[in-house]
C-alpha cells in the first residue's frame, strides 16, 4: 500500500476508536449535568407523572413534560393512538426503548432545535422516520448524536448546517439514509447497519482541513451509496456489502478511501476533484447496466488489488482522469464485448494486473509512464497502445486476435512474452516503434512465438527496430521468411531490422 494509503487507514482506525470514548475529542468537554429519568409505558392507565411507578402513557406527553437532557425510558408496546406526530425531541434527550422488536413508535421523530449543540440519542426502538436538522453549531462542534440498535421504517437523516457529529450504529433502515451539512467541522459515521434503500452523503467544506469526516463501515446497503463532498475532508467506505448500483463519489479535494467492499451488481464511480482517491481490495460484479466496474474520471486514483467480474458489455476499469492514475495488482475478468481496461488518464503506472477475457485486454491512450508485468490472457485483442508508456515484462497469450497493436509508444517495448495468439503477435501501425536496438534504447528480450498471423507485422512505411528478440525460428533467413511480415512481403511497407539474441 502507498504511503498515502497507510496514512488514510491509520486515520480511519483512530477516528473509529474516538467513538465510544467519553467527552469531546480533546477530552475537555463540559462537566455533564445529571439528567432526570422519565418513564413511559403505553399500557399504563393511571395518571402519569413520569416516575417508574406512574409512567406517562404517551411519548408525546413525556417529551413535552421533560427537560432538555433528560433520559426517557420507553416500555415495550405500540405507540400510536396516544401520540401526536411528528414528535419533536428536545436538545440532549435520550430516547431509549426496550428493544427494536419491543418498542414501536408508529410515527416520525424530529430534532429541529436551533442554536444548540447538545446531542440527542435514540436507542433500542422502532419508529417511522427520524430527521436531525439543526442550524450550524454556534460554537465548538457538538458531541456525537447517536441512533443505535433501532429500526427505522422511512427516512433516517442528519441534515444540518455543520458543526454536529452523527453516528448510526447497528440499525435496520427500510428507506433512505441521508447525511447532509454545510460548512463546519463535522463527523458522520454509519456502521454495522442494514439499509434497505439508498445511502446519500453530502457536505460542504470544513472549517479545518481534514475535519470533515464521513465513514460507512460494516454495513449492508441494498440500493447504492452516493457521496458528494466539498474540499478538505476525508471519506471512507469500508467492508460494506452493496446489493446494487454500487458507490458513486463526487467531491472537491477530499481524500477518499473505498476498501474491502462487495458490490454485487454495480460499480464504483469516482468523479472527484484533485485529492488522494484509494480504491482497494473491493470485489465488484458489474453488468451491462453500467459502463465499467470502476469508472475513474476524477483525479489521483490508486486502484489496487480489486477483483472485478464484468458482463453484458461492461468494461472492467475505465480511467479517463487528467491526473496520475495508478492501476496495480487487480484481477479483471470480462465476459462479453467490454474491454478489461480502457485508460486515457494522466501519468501513472499500470503494473501487475491480470486481464482475462473481453474484446480487448487493455486499450492504453494515456500519459502512463509504465505498463509492466501484466498478464493478459484469452482476450479478443491483447493490448492496443497509443501512449507514452514503457512496456516491459508483460505476458500476452491465447487471444483470438492480435496480441499487441502498437499505434504509438514513447518508449521501448522490452522483455514481453507474446505467444499463442490467433492473429499477429505484434502489429505495428504507427511510426518509431522500438522493440530492441532502436532510437529509444530498446533492449529487446521479447519472446514473440507461436502466433498464427505472423509473429511481427509492420503495416507502416517506416523502419521498425526489433533486435535481440526470440522468434519461432533460430536463424535470420527463417525468421525473415516466416516470423516477420515487412517489405519482403509487400514493397510498400518498411523493413524490420532484427537479429536473434546473441547476434
Amino acid at each position: 500500500m502507498s504511503k498515502v494509503g497507510v496514512i488514510v487507514v491509520l486515520g480511519v482506525v483512530s477516528y473509529l476508536l474516538s467513538f465510544g470514548c467519553g467527552g469531546d475529542k480533546h477530552g475537555t468537554g463540559p462537566v455533564p449535568v445529571v439528567a432526570d429519568t422519565v418513564y413511559v409505558n403505553v399500557n399504563y392507565t393511571g395518571i402519569g407523572d413520569g416516575s417508574s411507578t406512574n409512567p406517562y402513557n404517551s411519548l408525546t406527553g413525556a417529551v413535552a413534560a421533560a427537560d432538555p437532557g433528560d433520559v426517557l425510558l420507553i416500555a415495550a408496546g405500540e405507540y400510536s393512538d396516544t401520540e401526536t406526530f411528528p414528535i419533536y425531541i428536545k436538545p440532549g434527550m435520550t430516547i431509549r426503548g426496550a428493544g427494536r422488536d419491543e418498542t414501536y413508535i408508529r410515527g416520525q421523530l424530529l430534532d429541529m432545535t436551533q442554536d444548540d449543540i447538545r446531542p440527542v440519542t435514540l436507542e433500542d426502538l422502532s419508529c417511522e422516520g427520524f430527521t436531525f436538522g439543526r442550524n450550524e453549531a454556534p460554537s465548538a462542534p457538538s458531541e456525537t448524536n447517536r441512533v443505535r440498535r433501532c429500526r427505522v421504517i422511512g427516512d433516517l437523516g442528519s441534515l444540518h448546517g455543520g458543526g454536529h457529529h452523527f453516528e448510526i450504529d447497528s440499525c435496520i433502515v427500510v428507506g433512505r439514509v441521508r447525511f447532509g451539512h454545510g460548512s463546519g467541522n463535522s463527523r458522520d459515521i454509519m456502521r454495522r447497519s442494514d439499509i434497505n434503500g439508498t445511502v446519500a452523503f453530502g457536505s460542504g467544506a470544513p472549517l479545518t482541513e481534514g475535519e470533515l469526516v464521513q465513514v460507512i463501515t460494516d454495513c449492508r446497503v441494498s440500493d447504492g451509496i452516493h457521496f458528494a463532498s466539498g474540499p478538505g475532508g476525508t471519506d471512507t467506505i469500508f467492508n460494506c456489502h452493496i446489493d446494487s448500483v454500487g458507490i458513486e463519489y463526487i467531491s472537491g479535494t477530499s481524500n477518499v478511501y473505498i476498501a474491502y467492499n462487495i458490490i454485487d451488481k454495480g460499480q464504483i464511480r469516482d468523479g472527484s476533484g484533485y485529492g488522494d482517491q484509494i480504491i482497494t481490495h473491493n470485489v465488484i460484479t458489474c453488468t451491462g447496466a453500467d459502463e465499467a466496474a470502476i469508472y475513474a474520471s476524477g483525479a489521483g486514483d490508486l486502484i489496487t488489488h480489486n477483483t472485478i467480474n464484468a458482463y453484458g458489455g461492461a468494461m472492467g476499469i475505465y480511467a479517463i482522469s487528467g491526473y496520475p492514475t495508478y492501476i496495480d495488482s487487480n484481477l479483471v475478468r470480462v465476459s462479453g464485448g467490454g474491454a478489461c481496461l480502457f485508460t486515457e488518464s494522466g501519468a501513472g503506472q499500470i503494473v501487475g494486473n491480470t486481464f482475462k477475457g473481453g474484446s480487448i485486454g487493455a486499450t492504453d491512450s494515456s500519459g502512463t509512464l509504465l505498463f509492466a508485468h501484466n498478464c493478459i490472457d484469452s482476450c479478443g485483442i491483447g493490448v492496443i497502445i497509443h501512449s507514452a508508456a514503457r512496456y516491459v515484462g508483460n505476458t500476452i497469450t491465447n487471444c483470438t486476435g492480435d496480441g499487441m497493436i502498437i499505434d504509438y509508444t514513447g518508449y521501448a517495448v522490452d522483455s514481453n512474452t507474446i505467444a499463442h495468439n490467433g492473429g499477429a503477435g505484434v502489429r505495428i501501425t504507427g511510426a518509431q516503434t522500438d522493440l530492441g536496438g532502436g532510437s529509444r534504447s530498446g533492449l529487446g528480450g521479447n519472446i514473440i512465438i507461436n502466433n498464427l498471423g505472423w509473429n511481427l507485422v509492420n503495416e507502416t512505411a517506416d523502419t521498425v527496430w526489433a533486435k535481440y528478440n526470440h522468434w519461432d525460428n533460430p536463424d535470420s533467413l527463417a525468421i525473415d521468411a516466416s516470423d516477420i511480415y515487412d517489405d519482403d512481403e509487400n514493397a510498400s511497407l518498411g523493413p524490420v531490422i532484427f537479429m536473434p539474441p546473441g547476434n
